[in-house]
C-alpha cells in the first residue's frame, strides 16, 4: 500500500500554531477576569459595609452623650450580622455560650418512650434528641421484638435537631446495609458522612411526621421513604436538614453555620422542600396544640389511626 505524504508549508503551521495560542489565551484571559470581577465585587461589597460601620462609629463616638460598652457593642455587631443570614441554622454564641456549647453533653432520660398496642404493634415516641437517643431507640425495638412486635408506629411529630450522631442508629433501622447519608456544599462537592453497616431487624415501619419535624430527624422520614420498609404519615417536614461547622473565634465566642446540605439515600436536597408524606394527614390546630401538651389520646389521633390502618 502506497503511503501519499504532503508537505504541509510552514507558513500553515505557524499560522496554526499562533490561532491556537490566542484561543487558549483568549480561554484563559476569560476565566481570569471572570475571577478577577468576582473578587472585586466581593471586596466592593466587604468596603461598603465597613464604611457605613466606620461612619456610624463615627458619629456615635464624637457627640453621643452615653457610653459605649465596648465589649457589648462588638458582641451585637457579630450578632446582627449572623441575624442579617435570616437563617435559623446561622448563630452568633459569646464566649460562655459557646463554652456551654462545646460541653453540652447531656444525656435525656425521656428521650424515647415506647408501648405495645393492639395486633403485635408497637408505638415508640422520641420526645428529644440527646446523646443517649440511639441507644435507648435500639433498646426499645429490641424490647419490642422480643414481646414479638414486628410492626412499629415511629412518631417524630415536633422533633427537631441537628447533631447527626444522635439519629444515626435509627437511620440504622430504617435503612439497607450499606445506605448512607451524604453532604453537598456550595460547590457541589459531595461526601458520605454517615455509612449504616448494622443489618436492621425485619421490622415494618409506620413513621409519623409533621411540620415542625425538623433537620436531621427529616432523615428518618425520607431514609422509610428511599428504603421501602414502611410508610410516612402526616404532613410535610419543615425542610431544613443542613451540616453545621462550629467554628471557635479568636476571643473566645463561637459561630454557628451551615456549610452543606444533608442529602437522603437517592441524593435529594430536602432544604425548603421538607418530606412529603405518602399518606398526608392533616390535624386541625385544637388536636395540634393538645398533642404539643402530650394530651391528645390515641383515639382522637387521627394521624396515629391512619398509621395503625397502614400497618395492617
Amino acid at each position: 500500500m502506497k503511503i501519499l505524504r504532503k508537505n504541509v508549508p510552514g507558513g500553515v503551521v505557524i499560522a496554526f500554531v499562533c490561532i491556537a495560542g490566542a484561543m487558549a489565551y483568549s480561554l484563559g484571559y476569560m476565566m481570569a477576569m471572570r475571577k478577577f470581577n468576582d473578587v472585586v465585587a466581593y471586596n466592593q461589597e466587604r468596603a461598603n459595609m465597613y464604611s457605613k460601620l466606620s461612619e456610624i462609629d463615627k458619629m456615635i463616638r464624637q457627640e453621643y452623650i452615653g457610653n459605649v460598652d465596648e465589649k457589648e457593642l462588638m458582641s451585637d455587631i457579630c450578632d446582627g450580622y449572623v441575624r442579617g443570614l435570616e437563617s435559623d441554622s446561622c448563630k452568633y454564641l459569646t464566649s460562655d455560650e459557646y463554652k456551654e456549647c462545646m460541653s453540652d453533653k447531656t444525656s435525656d432520660e425521656n428521650s424515647v418512650k415506647y408501648e405495645v398496642l393492639g395486633d403485635n404493634i408497637g408505638y415508640i415516641k422520641i420526645n428529644s434528641l440527646a446523646n443517649n437517643t440511639g441507644d435507648m431507640f435500639v433498646d426499645a425495638l429490641r424490647a419490642l421484638f422480643g414481646e414479638g412486635v414486628r410492626k412499629v408506629i415511629l412518631d417524630i411529630r415536633g422533633l427537631d435537631g441537628t447533631n447527626l450522631e444522635y439519629i444515626e442508629k435509627c437511620f440504622d433501622s430504617l435503612s439497607r446495609n450499606g445506605d448512607s447519608i451524604k453532604s453537598i456544599d456550595k460547590k457541589g462537592n459531595k461526601e458520605i458522612v454517615y455509612k449504616t453497616d448494622a443489618d436492621r431487624m425485619d421490622i415494618k415501619f409506620a413513621v409519623i411526621v409533621d411540620s415542625d419535624t425538623e433537620g436531621v430527624p427529616e432523615l428518618i422520614a425520607s431514609a422509610c421513604k428511599d428504603s421501602g420498609f414502611g410508610r410516612v404519615i402526616g404532613e410535610k417536614t419543615k425542610g431544613n436538614t443542613v451540616y453545621e461547622k462550629t467554628s471557635e473565634l479568636s476571643d473566645g465566642s463561637g459561630l454557628i453555620f451551615p456549610i452543606a446540605h444533608l442529602v437522603t439515600q437517592k441524593e435529594q436536597i430536602l432544604t425548603n422542600k421538607g418530606v412529603l408524606p405518602d399518606d398526608e394527614v392533616i390535624l386541625d390546630s385544637d388536636k395540634k396544640e393538645l398533642f404539643r401538651r402530650g394530651e391528645l389520646s390515641h383515639d382522637e389521633d387521627i394521624q396515629f389511626q391512619k398509621a395503625v390502618d397502614s400497618l395492617a
